[in-house]
């Protein structure tokens, strides 16, 4: 499957259904959060440190430069309870990352801090609160270089470093010390040390042997090659170098090794390095002495990992290496301790449909062989789903529906992977039982081959309604289309009138429930809305709203059918050619008009061709994926693999919604319930109520009750359960809506097991 292409017509869920009374609208601006985000990914320049006070690696930095992107977020795996990675919400401007970058845990202050080639600031991410990236400039300029070593020094508050590669054509090694003090301003200055030190070398690894206050540099690579020696610095009133002869087999030279100190035990541990999968024991309470540890099974070789003492379950932790992301532990106690896996969840690449669920209270990727469901419950996990059966060649670009009916999505039209000539073909992923594929084989004649349409479900006549598109044959297409989806399955061609969507654009259509129509809008502009009425002759009708975004392609957008609205997120601004955060709105009640939203909470960053989804559970749009172009050639593409949620409401327990049209809720009791539930309301003199109706978040009557002669006081109805379809509703949220002469008012009702 492609990646958030411009024009792909989103999913159309007939959970676009909206239930305000016309002419209504909702102010909510919504509160941005991070949902869940990806695994870091496989990277190779990046740097992490232990955070001992909440037992967890945090990790920030680039991603796989050979992908061409940049993943700047900053990322947190805890190794306590549930083991899965979070992106952290952190506000300030994360550090540009240079190559060699040292990274230790300030214990006194509670942050990381990363150390640059040079004398660049310091990066600097406090915990305390929110998490907040900061620069700090030391006081006098450092020599830090590529690949040299470092540790921090606790009893003297400052960070010790030695050598790196001076850079250049050659590498240029260094034996350079030098120390960052912490305290006050901080200061770099260099320090003297007696003895015969290390030959210059860089990319070693060194630990800090706190009860004999010294620095263990192990290995490197220096101007003869790759080094296996051991040196210590003792750090006390006369720093003072001493080569380590220990006794037993030294490990085989390597660079780029993890190395950690095992304070319970009071030795250092090596392991890997050169893509090596050797683990080594340096013991440090006596006579030095190399012993290499043997445990049973063991990760493939490797560099560049993160490698920790977990002192709390007592066992070393070591996580990922040069595009790795694998996780592993090794018990320290016990006659044989014994590498395993641990696995994390899985994390699929943002590409294909992004759509929700309703019946599963779940979001789901679609591809034409891969199948990924996400949990919006608390487990949020994704599940690699197995498809049996055949699946269609081509579905990229094609025009995808819920049918709520036949559980199941449709789809017609598309193309494969490479653009080629476009399917005619319909398709169903039906989701009952186990997920597979059917090719459907509907009655009349099939609407032309083409990619780029958009579809609406019509809840009420059950019918999928197909729209434009684009075709080698007829170019830009703007014909509609209808498939009904209740008994025999038909295509059949509605001739239209009015005022055509012009035919060089690319369109995204969406349900109005209450106008009983279809709108669409331009996928390049944004402009429109066009609407064409599903009952009566049906004729386009063009609206001009008010206030318009500015122009923009790459968008997403969808329908908040609580408030009666489409809301737009982010895109490419035509006059900037760069990307924006913007969120607009778009009201499909009375004159059309946008408006620009200003959402609480931190911005999801700027982004381009995300795809969305509406959670009617939680009355939220959730954002999956995009990519920020880079600027200029040297710069790398930043590519997002995360989901987002903009809230506008609470799960069933926001305030009632007050028409103001002299319609008003009561309560309803118990909400959500698992019986009888009492939905009681309120009428102003004058007003006759005709219906109080249950929509599914599908859109879908499910249950109605008709009223005459109600007079201007509280009543109430009282709902079991039951549908028209079927003897039991299932667990999911609703929406009540009350009809009256006077207008409308909603209010979701919720049924759980």
């Amino acid at each position: 499957m492609t990646r958030c292409i411009p024009w792909i017509p989103r999913v159309t869920l007939a959970a676009s259904f909206a239930l305000l009374a016309p002419g209504a609208s909702a102010d909510g601006n919504g509160t941005w959060s991070i949902q869940d985000s990806q695994t870091p990914g496989g990277r190779i320049s990046y740097v992490w440190a232990f955070d001992p006070v909440r037992n967890r690696l945090v990790l920030y930095g680039d991603a796989d430069p050979f992908k061409s992107h940049y993943d700047p977020s900053t990322y947190a795996l805890p190794l306590s309870g549930t083991t899965r990675w979070e992106r952290l919400t952190t506000s300030g401007t994360p550090p540009d990352l240079g190559s060699g970058t040292v990274t230790t845990f300030d214990p006194g202050r509670d942050r990381l801090l990363s150390f640059w080639i040079g004398s660049q600031p310091l990066g600097a991410l406090s915990f305390s609160g929110t998490p907040t990236w900061s620069s700090v400039t030391p006081g006098s300029s450092g020599q830090l270089q590529a690949g040299a070593m470092g540790v921090y020094d606790a009893p003297h508050d400052r960070l010790v470093v030695f050598g790196g590669n001076g850079g250049g054509p050659n590498p240029h090694f260094l034996d350079a010390l030098n120390v960052l003090t912490l305290s006050g301003t901080p200061s770099w200055s260099p320090l003297a040390a007696a003895g015969t030190p290390p030959s210059p070398r860089g990319y070693g690894t060194a630990i800090f042997d706190a009860p004999r206050q010294r620095m263990i540099v192990f290995g490197g690579r220096d101007s003869a090659g790759v080094r296996n020696d051991a040196w210590d610095l003792t750090l006390g009133a006369s720093p003072t170098w001493t080569q380590l002869a220990p006794a037993g087999t030294a490990p085989p030279p390597r660079e780029l090794a993890g190395a950690v100190y095992d304070g319970t035990r009071q030795r250092m541990i090596v392991f890997g390095g050169s893509d090596m999968a050797d683990t080594w024991a340096l013991s440090l309470d006596g006579p030095a002495a190399w012993s290499e540890l043997a445990p049973a099974g063991g990760p493939p070789g490797r560099s560049q990992m993160s490698l920790m003492i977990d002192a709390m379950q007592d066992r070393l932790m070591m996580y990922g290496g040069e595009f790795l992301t694998d996780l592993w532990q090794l018990p320290l106690s016990g006659p044989t301790p014994t590498w395993s896996e641990i696995a994390l969840p899985e994390w699929p690449a943002a590409s294909g449909y992004f759509v929700y669920d309703p019946p599963r209270h779940r979001a789901l990727q679609i591809g034409a062989t891969d199948l990924w469901s996400y949990s919006l419950s608390q487990t949020r996990d994704w599940n690699h789903e197995t498809i049996a059966g055949p699946a269609p060649a081509k579905i990229n670009y094609s025009a995808l529906v819920y049918d709520p009916n036949g559980d199941r999505f449709v789809s017609f039209g598309g193309i494969a992977v490479s653009p080629s000539s476009p399917s005619s073909e319909t398709w169903a992923l039906v989701l009952g039982g186990a997920p597979h594929w059917e090719q459907l084989a509907p009655e009349g004649t099939a609407p032309p081959a083409r990619w780029q349409a958009s579809a609406i479900y019509d809840p009420i006549d059950r019918d999928m309604i197909l729209f434009g598109g684009t075709s080698p044959v007829y170019g830009g297409m703007v014909d509609t289309w209808q498939l009904s989806l209740s008994g025999a399955l038909r295509w059949s061609q509605i001739t239209t009138g009015g005022s055509l969507p012009p035919t060089s654009g690319r369109y995204r259509a969406f349900y109005d429930g209450p106008g009983r129509r279809m709108v669409v809008i331009s996928a390049d502009m944004p402009s429109g809305p066009w609407s064409l009425p599903l009952t009566g002759t049906p004729d386009w009708t063009y609206s001009f709203p008010s206030n318009f975004p500015p122009s923009r392609t790459n968008y997403c957008v969808l329908n908040d059918p609580v408030r009666r609205r489409l809301v737009l997120f982010g895109g490419v601004l035509s006059s900037t050619t760069r990307e924006t955060d913007e969120v607009w709105s778009l009201n499909l009640g009375g004159t059309p008009q946008w408006a620009q939203l200003a959402p609480a909470g931190a911005s999801p960053g700027i982004r381009q061709g995300s795809v969305t989804a509406y959670d009617p559970v939680a009355d939220r749009m959730l954002v999956r994926g995009g990519y920020e172009r880079h600027q200029y050639p040297e710069e790398k593409d930043r590519i997002y693999n995360d989901i987002v949620s903009l809230t506008w409401g609470t799960p069933l327990l926001d305030a009632p919604q007050a028409s103001p049209v002299r319609v008003a809720w009561a309560a309803i009791r118990p909400n959500p319930g698992n019986a009888n539930q009492e939905i009681e309301f309120e009428l102003a003199p004058g007003v006759d109520l005709a219906s109080l109706d249950i929509y599914s978040p599908a859109g879908q009557r499910v249950w109605s009750r008709t009223f005459s002669g109600l007079g201007p006081r509280s009543h109430r109805a009282e709902w079991n359960g039951r549908t028209t379809s079927r003897p039991r509703a299932p667990a999911s949220v609703y929406f009540v809506q009350l009809t009256s002469s006077a207008g409308n008012a909603v209010r979701r009702i919720g049924r759980v097991e």
